[in-house]
């Protein structure tokens, strides 16, 4: 059986590699993407599992990505 995972698992996953990636802080990622340091931490930690569009947005473009990017299985 193949397990499914939710877009939420999938940006948790997504935002940790790219973080990584640009080897920055949890810190400066909140930063880069306009929002506060803790709500970015519960964002990786999985604590949040409904966010608004606008959100996703921002952590997009900090990232140099499409929104649609966050959520996709195969980051490039």
């Amino acid at each position: 059986i193949l397990a499914v995972l939710s877009s939420a698992d999938i940006l948790r996953k997504n935002l940790i590699l790219l973080r990584d990636r640009h080897n920055i802080t949890q810190e400066q990622a909140a930063a880069a993407s306009g929002l506060e340091y803790k709500y970015y931490q519960s964002l990786e930690a999985g604590r949040r599992s409904q966010i608004r569009l606008v959100t996703l947005d921002k952590l997009a473009v900090a990232y140099g990505l499409p929104s649609a990017g966050l959520l996709s299985t195969e980051l490039p």
